[in-house]
Order: C-alpha cells, then sequence, then structure tokens
C-alpha cells in the first residue's frame, strides 16, 4: 500500500536552511524545547527535511515570522535580543480597529536625553487589543511643534520608551511586547511628492539588554533601562494601519501642539482653528491706521508728513498682498480632515484695491529704506513717547518690514560707507548747526557718487531743491538744504538707533579745536572706561576694536586716547 503520509520537500542545495540548534539560538529558547514542539505538531514547523524526522530543517524567514507574530524576541546570529519586526505583508487586516488606550501629550523628564535634559512633551498614542488569542500593543511617539525631542531618534525612541513605563503608562512586560513607532517632524513641501506619506515614519527596533547565563525570553533584571542597540526601519503609515486597524491622523505643520491633540481626542473630528501666523489681519489694521492718518495730515496742510505715512501704509499695502498670496499657495489644497485651519483672507475687493494702492510704493530700493527711517525721525516727535499708540506700532510696522526686505542693502551700504544717510535739522541743535558751518561746499567727488544719490533719498523732496553738497573736516560728504535748515550725512548710527522711534539721532562730541565728531547713538552698552551700563554708548573713532565709551567719557577719551587702553 503507498505511502499517503504528506511529506516535507526536499531542500534546495542553495537556500539557507536552520537546523533546531540555530532555531533555538535565535528563538531564545532551547534546542530540547524545540524537540518537544517538533513532537507534538506545534509551530514553527519545519518545510524541508534531510532524512530523518530529527534532521528537520527550518526556512529563517518562517521562523522570524512566527517569532513576530508572538511576540517573541529575535537572536539573530551575532546580534543582541531584539524586539521582532512585523511582516507587514504577510498580517490579516482586522476585523475592527484595534481599541485606542492612551492619545496625549505626555511630559517626560528625558533625564537620560543625552543633549536634551529637563521635561520635554511627547505624543503619545497607544492601542491594545487581543488579535488571533494574543495580546497586541502598539505604541505611536511623535514630536510636539516647537520643542526638540525628535523621538525617531533611536537613542531618544528607547529613553522615552523607558520613561513611559517609569510613569505608568505602561509596564515593562508589555513595553517589551510591543510595537514601537514613531514620526518624524513634518515636512510643511511633503504634499509636492506624488504618492508620498504626509509625514515619515520609522519603526523602532528595540534589543534587550544583554542577560548573563542562560538566555531567558524576557530580561528580567531590574537595570534601569529596558532596551538597548536601538535601530529605526523606515516604514510606511500603511504598515502602521494594518497592525491597528486603522488610518493614524496626521497633523499639519505647526498644529501639533497638546491642545490641539486634547480636542481631536475629545472628539472634535476635525478641530477647528483660526489661523493667521503672519498677521495679514492686524496688517490690514494697520494700513486702515495710517491711511487715515494721513488723511488727516493732508487736511492740515503738512504734506511732509502725510507723504511719509502714505509711504508707510504702501509698504504694508505690498506686505498684506503678498502675505494673502503665500497664504493661497500654502493652505489652500490642504487636507482638513484632522484640522480645519480658517486661514485670514482678503476679500476680492479688498485685495484689487490694495494691489492698486501697493504700486505708488518706491519698492525694494535703498531709497524708499531712508525714506521710511526719515518718516520715523520727522514723526517720533509728533506722535511722542507714548507707545502704545495705534500710530506708533503701525509706523514701527512699516519700518520693520522694509528693514526685513532690503536688510541686506542697506547693511552692504553701510559697510562699504560706514553708516547710515539720515537726515539732520540744525533747528535747535547746535552741535549740528556748527558742524555744517565747518563744512566747504564743494563735489561730489567721483567715489562719492552712490553715496551723493542716497544722501538726496535722505532729504524731503521740497528740500534737494538748489541743497548744496559739502564736505566736512571727518571727510564725509553732506548734502545741505539751500536755508541750511536741514542736512544728510553718512551718519556712524547703530541700525538700533536708525530704527526705533524712541531714539534720537546720533549726536556731536566737541574737539579740543573747536570742531564737532559724529558720535553713533545706539542702545545701552557697558561703557569700556567706566564700566557703567550707559545709553548711548559708542564706539571711539581710532579706539579700541570691539568698545563703546558712554558720552561723559568719550570727551576725555578723545582728548587722551591712552586712557582707553
Amino acid at each position: 500500500m503507498p505511502d499517503t503520509e504528506p511529506r516535507p520537500r526536499p531542500a534546495a542545495a542553495t537556500e539557507e536552511l536552520w537546523n533546531a540548534k540555530q532555531v533555538a539560538a535565535v528563538m531564545g529558547i532551547s534546542a530540547t524545547e524545540v524537540g518537544r514542539r517538533l513532537k507534538r505538531g506545534e509551530p514553527p514547523l519545519p518545510r524541508y527535511h534531510a532524512g530523518a524526522r530529527a534532521d528537520a530543517l527550518w526556512v529563517p524567514e518562517d521562523v522570524r515570522l512566527y517569532a513576530a507574530a508572538t511576540d517573541h524576541a529575535l537572536i539573530e546570529p551575532g546580534e543582541h535580543p531584539r524586539l521582532p519586526i512585523p511582516r507587514w505583508t504577510h498580517l490579516e487586516p482586522l476585523p475592527e480597529p484595534l481599541p485606542r488606550k492612551l492619545d496625549r501629550v505626555v511630559t517626560l523628564p528625558l533625564r537620560r536625553g543625552y543633549l536634551f535634559n529637563g521635561p520635554h512633551p511627547v505624543h503619545v498614542r497607544i492601542w491594545q487589543g487581543a488579535v488571533g488569542g494574543t495580546e497586541r500593543t502598539v505604541c505611536l511617539l511623535a514630536p510636539v511643534d516647537g520643542h526638540a525631542v525628535q523621538p525617531a531618534q533611536a537613542a531618544l525612541g528607547q529613553i522615552i520608551a523607558t520613561e513611559l513605563v517609569q510613569a505608568g503608562l505602561l509596564t515593562a512586560d508589555t513595553a517589551r511586547r510591543a510595537r514601537w513607532f514613531a514620526l518624524m517632524t513634518r515636512d510643511p513641501y511633503r504634499y509636492l511628492t506624488p504618492g508620498a506619506d504626509p509625514q515619515r515614519l520609522v519603526y523602532l527596533s528595540l534589543g534587550l539588554p544583554d542577560t548573563p547565563g542562560l538566555l531567558r525570553r524576557w530580561r528580567t533584571a531590574d537595570e534601569d533601562m529596558l532596551f538597548d542597540h536601538p535601530r529605526t526601519l523606515p516604514v510606511q503609515l500603511a504598515d502602521l494601519a494594518r497592525l491597528i486597524g486603522e488610518d493614524v491622523e496626521c497633523y499639519p505643520p505647526d498644529t501639533h501642539t497638546p491642545e490641539v491633540v486634547a480636542r481631536y481626542a475629545a472628539g472634535q473630528r476635525p478641530v477647528v482653528l483660526d489661523w493667521d501666523p503672519q498677521d495679514l489681519a492686524g496688517t490690514t489694521e494697520h494700513i486702515r491706521v495710517l491711511r487715515t492718518w494721513a488723511l488727516e495730515l493732508v487736511r492740515a496742510g503738512d504734506r511732509r508728513a502725510a507723504a511719509a505715512v502714505t509711504d508707510a501704509a504702501t509698504t504694508l499695502a505690498a506686505l498684506a498682498t503678498e502675505t494673502d498670496s503665500q497664504y493661497e499657495r500654502t493652505y489652500e489644497e490642504e487636507d482638513r480632515t484632522v484640522v480645519d485651519r480658517r486661514i485670514h483672507r482678503l476679500d476680492a475687493a479688498e485685495r484689487d484695491e490694495l494691489l492698486l494702492f501697493a504700486r505708488d510704493s518706491g519698492g525694494a530700493t535703498f531709497g524708499h529704506w531712508l525714506r521710511l527711517h526719515r518718516a520715523a525721525a520727522a514723526l517720533a516727535t509728533a506722535l511722542g513717547h507714548d507707545t502704545a499708540t495705534d500710530r506708533r506700532a503701525a509706523l514701527t510696522a512699516a519700518v520693520t518690514t522694509s528693514d526685513s526686505m532690503l536688510r541686506p542693502i542697506a547693511a552692504a551700504h553701510a559697510d562699504r560707507h560706514g553708516g547710515w544717510p539720515l537726515r539732520l535739522t540744525t533747528h535747535g541743535n547746535d552741535d549740528a548747526a556748527a558742524y555744517l558751518a565747518t563744512c566747504a561746499w564743494y563735489g561730489p567727488k567721483e567715489e562719492d557718487t552712490e553715496t551723493a544719490a542716497r544722501l538726496r533719498d535722505a532729504l524731503w523732496e521740497d528740500e534737494r531743491e538748489n541743497a548744496r553738497f559739502g564736505y566736512a573736516p571727518d571727510g564725509r560728504l553732506v548734502l545741505a538744504a539751500a536755508d541750511r535748515s536741514a542736512f544728510a550725512a553718512t551718519c556712524p548710527a547703530s541700525p538700533y538707533a536708525a530704527r526705533h522711534l524712541t531714539q534720537d539721532f546720533p549726536g556731536f562730541t566737541s574737539l579740543s579745536d573747536g570742531r564737532r565728531q559724529f558720535r553713533p547713538f545706539g542702545p545701552a552698552a557697558l561703557c569700556g572706561h567706566c564700566g557703567m551700563n550707559r545709553l548711548g554708548a559708542a564706539a571711539l573713532p581710532g579706539g579700541p576694536p570691539n568698545a563703546v565709551y558712554c558720552q561723559e567719557c568719550s570727551p576725555l577719551l578723545l582728548v587722551d586716547p591712552t586712557l582707553a587702553d
């Protein structure tokens, strides 16, 4: 009678196979236990044999798959014990999603955080439930926007896993049987890659610390760290979805915060947010304030001030229309299933009107930068020192906007010419009048052509008519109005002094021969001579580098420079 008992197929000569001892070593059990399982017909079953049943051979992939399905730690040859890596393609679809046991931002001390000490928030999601007669636990770690801790870094991932156990959110045994994943910080431009996941995901392959003596399935020593020898494996969000039975929510850039996570976990799907990161609403309000102010100045007959305020308003109008366009490009096609950002936008009529108004701006030129700073100087007295006024806030916003656009141009000019071309008045300023009286009226020289153009930009339009160029004794080119009521010069002012409305412009120091010398006026700094923190401390012409001196000490040092040594 023919033998009808099914037999394993013969082994291919070139295929890698494991014997019972190798299977035992990888699974962390004894060869005797492997023999008992084989005798009882329990998995992992051999697929091939080479004669007698005692010589059964296993396919390594079958052993790894069995270990992954039953939560056995793998101990590959030459490796440390390691939590199993699921074989994604072999996973059966779940009839229903695993219960979500935890979904909140947890603040952990991260005492072993290498570069990161002190408490840090981490978004922790844990799914846990029975699958095929065994308990399945899946942990997902994610960074919180605005914080430096990245759980996707293998070393930090294993630290966070240990901290979660110490915080009582998982038992040590459950943590060692869990599948650990971590999301990377979201790339705001990842949506441009067709077919890419909205957020990168890694699998944290965590090893178990070495255990002396006979290998055990799980380490029972009570050392501080639960895991060791971590690795990361790039995976897809679909791989995680197979394990938990549902798609994982990915928060849009800049919205992964404790407040948004708490609202989503509480059932707000999607979480609705008012969104205006560049304060478009505030910019449009500044424009309204400036335009109303300019109209009042026109009616009062102060056309200089009206022109300055209008110039500031057109700068902000250009900013508002660009911000509106950026919002449209960035958020128009954004997925809103998790977070629905209600973007502040200009309506069509408002946008068209601001586009026409912005065309009157001087554009991104150095002259435009100078006009705004001249406006700040001219209007500072009228505004007084009440920094809370809407007009001061609007004008400061315009100057700051111009600085952000033209800072490289202005900085390059200051480096080449030793300062910023600024307008100074002689009315009530005897030092300025004395400085102007020592000028020789000729020029400009050919090498000062660019500076001359900038000085013209610094004066008011009506002051440029019949204005004269000259050179001060210190070699600086100046441009004075015909009535000498004002002049423009390249002043060694700090950017802080040139920008802030509450600061005066550079003053003068009297020299021993009666001449006047420009003194840069900047923010408070420690005087290099008296050591006091003085407002207006400035560098000494020809003095030590990287040192500043207050207004009381500078005249002494100019007379006797050795005092600065």
